[in-house]
């Protein structure tokens, strides 16, 4: 049986509640500046914001509140020569909204697979760390998500939904793109007398149960235009991310550790590859 709560503690609770409910779900600024008076009782909200909630860093949720810590190695502005580093943290909303979404999918579905079997790297900033030369590592991102969801059962529905979701995303016609795969389709099943589907009236996710394989391919190529040629996740704007999006100073003490670190590389050596003159020279 369940011991009650001494009386004055239960009015604790109760006034505590009414201020609550009174202020929006929110603590008074008076109420914050007598907690902050006392150093015991500010330490203790302290620890209570900044504790780690789950024991190993692998297990951690993520979220859009989530931080991610970003480091740009590039070249100095208007110097042909020598390199310097650029870091900040961020939090997810601060990314392009298709690789937010990709990354928090990349994430989970390796959270879903057996220890001894994952992949991720913990970077010693915090997080998994994970190293980007070009738009190739970020389409790889999405064939890891690809790959578990061929080797794992509760990887397949999620790599469903964020298939759908970024095909709706970079507003990809699959009424145009598998036209021929409708069409063979419905004539295999008119053979065989059954019932031709009509595949105007299907969502996005139906579409992608039906031709997984070709909506993959289909999502890597515009994950590649995307950075090409949208610029998502080039140089500049990478590092407008940075500084427009990060953590105040004042506020980085009690920063939560990143639950990514994500190193981005723009030199003469990658560059190509960022603006996709590297494969088309490949392809001449």
């Amino acid at each position: 049986m369940t011991t009650p709560k001494p009386l004055m503690e239960l009015c604790h609770d109760a006034l505590a509640q009414g201020v609550l409910a009174k202020h929006d779900g929110q603590l008074p600024e008076s109420w914050v500046e007598m907690f902050k008076a006392s150093p015991a009782a500010w330490a203790q909200l302290t620890q209570a914001v900044v504790e780690a909630p789950v024991e190993f860093e692998k297990d951690r949720l993520i979220f859009e509140a989530s931080h991610v810590h970003i480091v740009v190695a590039h070249k100095r502005p208007n110097e042909h020569i020598g390199s310097t580093i650029t870091t900040g943290c961020v939090k997810m909303t601060a990314l392009p909204p298709w690789f937010a979404e990709l990354l928090v999918a990349w994430w989970n579905a390796h959270s879903k697979i057996r220890p001894e079997y994952d992949p991720r790297r913990l970077g010693c900033l915090g997080g998994a760390k994970l190293d980007f030369k070009g738009p190739y590592d970020v389409a790889c991102l999405y064939w890891n998500v690809v790959d578990l969801a061929a080797n794992e059962g509760d990887v397949v529905e999620l790599c469903h939904e964020l298939t759908a979701s970024l095909i709706d995303q970079f507003m990809i016609d699959l009424s145009h793109d598998l036209h021929d795969n409708f069409r063979l389709m419905n004539l295999r099943r008119s053979r065989r007398d059954q019932t031709t589907l009509d595949f105007s009236v299907m969502s996005t996710l139906e579409r992608v149960w039906l031709f997984p394989e070709e909506c993959h391919r289909l999502v890597s190529a515009a994950i590649y235009s995307q950075v090409i040629e949208v610029d998502d996740l080039q140089e500049e704007d990478t590092l407008t991310r940075v500084a427009y999006f990060g953590i105040d100073q004042k506020h980085k003490e009690y920063v939560p550790s990143p639950m990514l670190t994500l190193c981005f590389t723009y030199n003469n050596e990658t560059n190509p590859y960022w603006t996709g003159e590297a494969e088309a020279d490949e392809n001449d």
